[in-house]
This record gives C-alpha cells, sequence and structure tokens, in this order.
C-alpha cells in the first residue's frame, strides 16, 4: 500500500510524502523479506524526476539504500 501511496505522491509532486513512503515502502519490504514490494518501490521510484534526487532528504534514502537509476548498486 505504502508504495502506491508513493506513486499517487509521486504523481502529485509531493515530494516529502513520497519520500517517506518510499523509506517505509522499502524497509516494510525488507522487514518482510518481500521481493515483490521491494521491486515494486524500485520500479516507482525510477519515475522519479532527476531534480528530486537533488534533494537532501532523497539523498539521504538514496544512500541508506543504495538506490541508483535502475535499482539498487
Amino acid at each position: 500500500m505504502l508504495n502506491y501511496q508513493g506513486l499517487a505522491a509521486l504523481r502529485l509532486g509531493e515530494l516529502d510524502q513520497y519520500v517517506t513512503c518510499l523509506e517505509r515502502g522499502i524497509e516494510g519490504a525488507l522487514a518482510i523479506n518481500s521481493k515483490k514490494r521491494l521491486q515494486e518501490a524500485f520500479t516507482i521510484y525510477q519515475q522519479v524526476p532527476r531534480h528530486w534526487r537533488d534533494e537532501p532528504r532523497m539523498k539521504q534514502v538514496i544512500e541508506r539504500f543504495h538506490l541508483s537509476v535502475g535499482g539498487v548498486n
């Protein structure tokens, strides 16, 4: 559910809400060891505008989870 809330936030241009959903979505997927939910989060992440990746809070999540445009580094 968090992944799709994140997708909605992304489409609405709500950076803060998106980052919260991304972070919680990845944490949840890792906690339950769900490859499907993790892949959903990465697929949605790939749609993020490039300039969002320069935002401090987004950079923290990118670094924490080792994200790249293709998913995980």
